[in-house]
């Protein structure tokens, strides 16, 4: 277990001090050849030239920061692997919390820079300097505590690194060309696209069109001033024409007698000056390698459409970026932790990188909705994971839906005097059961006897519709038994409290799968 770095302060401090500019004197010839070095394993000409890039030009100065932070904002969540039995899971959950705990406590920072500190958030976007560099490496120091193990990352730049031999080696800048191998469990590299090559290539050519710009806008930004005299030359007026001119504008102005012919050598280009197309083209290339993008140059030259094709490109990357992303830590990170706290090779939870929710929910929620209708298995673990919602802690306070009302029906506040409406309940109550006692006493018996021939298969046929037929004839003598105006009374009492109770109230409980078979049940034993 690491918890000594590699990057010492002597290290860091001679790296500063010998920082120089990459930008000067950046020629296609030095560029190209740093381009060779790099794809031949030699990283830190390349990669100092890619960071001054991304500092100082204007548009990925803009949209890098953007690309890093699209990713980071969602923050992470801690699922374990599905269909696992029933000790799988308890050992799952061990490691879901060792994961849990980890990623919560981390700390990250940046070796050069001590001062940039963070925690999750830090980590996720300097893990996205892999899109740009193609490689982003950090050191972990392992830091075990009594509540559980975390660690600290420290951000250390490509240059630090060379990679002949196909993997990234630790590379003392000032003692040597070859580095030393990377202690397993000691570092952590992210590999991305290294879109940061081709955006070198296309600074390049906007850098020399810029040049080229502002030598054009020098020379030929201002017009020429010729200051004419009859005064001799080199006399006072004279002098004080010349003084006059060159006042105003030093570098195109001349002084002449009125007699005198001076012709015009026009160098300005006719037309549009080929510069600013050349510099739009480079920007709208940075722009779209960055983002997929970009909606202000893109929809002028009718190359897309609105903002969907840009809102499209962006959310594909966004979320490539976090897969990139969760699979570094679940193949470089979650093995360790589990590792190291729990003592288990085989992980049976990681870590997810989340991402902006952009599915048509309410498409999805009738999808499931005709699903459980239909008997179709939906799994709790996958749903949440779709619907980018964690799974809640084993004692989490957890939210019960509404009791179910009628259509549309709006829940009101509770009756002020409480007293009253128990009491108008229990008035309703004691009238319904009289009724229903007298109902249960009379006409029980008749429905158990049609049960009861139902139920006997010793009865012909012609037995059980004479049964039916006297029956039939019992039932106006039954129900002439009930004292009906009890009966009204109570059902318009009924009514009226179910009415006012269901408009102050607004829901009724919604009774379970299980209530509903049991209320069958007894209406087939009534």
């Amino acid at each position: 277990m690491n918890t000594t770095s590699q990057v010492t302060p002597e290290l860091v401090r001679r790296s500063i001090q010998g920082r120089f500019n990459p930008l000067r004197g950046l020629t296609p010839e030095t560029l190209s050849q740093q381009l060779d070095w790099f794809r031949a394993g030699y990283l830190r000409q390349l990669a100092l030239t890619m960071e001054a890039i991304e500092e100082r030009d204007d548009i990925i100065a803009g949209v890098a920061p953007k690309r890093r932070k699209a990713v980071a904002r969602h923050g992470f969540e801690i699922l374990t692997l599905p269909n696992l039995s029933d000790a799988d899971k308890t050992r799952a959950d061990r490691h879901a919390a060792a994961l849990q705990y980890f990623y919560d406590h981390c700390e990250c920072t940046n070796a050069l820079d001590l001062d940039e500190r963070g925690s999750f958030k830090l980590l996720v976007r300097q893990m996205m300097d892999a899109p740009g560099k193609r490689w982003a490496a950090h050191e972990i120091l392992w830091q075990p505590s009594p509540g559980g193990l975390t660690a600290e990352f420290r951000f250390v730049p490509l240059w630090f690194f060379e990679r002949i031999t196909g993997q990234l080696r630790f590379l003392d800048i000032n003692k040597s060309v070859e580095g030393q191998p990377l202690e397993a469990g000691a570092w952590m590299i992210t590999r991305g696209d290294g879109i940061m090559i081709a955006c070198a290539v296309a600074w390049m050519f906007k850098s020399i069109g810029l040049k080229d710009w502002l030598i054009y806008s020098e020379k030929h930004g201002m017009p020429a001033l010729q200051g004419k005299t009859d005064a001799a030359k080199d006399s006072p007026e004279w002098t004080a024409m010349v003084d006059a001119v060159v006042a105003i504008a030093s570098d195109f102005s001349c002084v002449t007698s009125k007699g005198d012919l001076i012709e015009k050598i026009d160098l300005s280009t006719e037309g549009q000056l080929p510069y600013p197309p050349l510099v739009e083209r480079m920007d709208r290339a940075l722009a779209i390698l960055w983002r997929g993008g970009d909606l202000s140059t893109l929809s002028k030259g009718g190359e897309a459409v609105g903002s969907q094709s840009q809102q499209g490109e962006s959310e594909m990357l966004e979320e490539d970026d976090a897969g990139m992303i969760g699979e570094t830590l679940n193949t470089w990170i979650d093995p360790w932790v589990i590792r190291y706290t729990v003592g288990d090779d085989r992980p049976l939870a990681y870590v997810k990188i989340r991402t902006q929710n952009r599915q048509d929910t309410k498409l999805e929620i009738e999808v499931d909705k005709f699903l459980l209708q239909s008997g179709a298995p939906l799994s709790v673990e996958s749903t949440l994971e779709r619907y980018n919602r964690p799974q809640p802690e084993p004692d989490a306070l957890l939210l019960t839906p509404p009791a179910a009302g009628f259509p549309g029906q709006t829940p009101y506040p509770a009756l002020e005097n409480e007293a009253v409406n128990q009491q108008l309940l229990n008035n309703v109550l004691e009238g319904l059961t009289g009724v229903k006692a007298q109902w249960l006493g009379g006409v029980k018996p008749f429905f158990r006897r049609l049960l009861d021939a139902a139920r006997a298969h010793t009865l012909s046929d012609a037995d059980f519709v004479q049964t039916l037929d006297h029956a039939q004839r019992e039932i106006p003598e039954l129900f002439s038994k009930l004292d009906k105006q009890a009966l009204a009374n109570a059902l318009e009492a009924a009514m009226g409290a179910g009415a006012l109770n269901g408009a102050l109230r607004g829901y009724m409980t919604r009774p379970t799968n299980v209530e509903n078979q049991k209320r069958k049940a007894e209406a087939i034993d009534v």
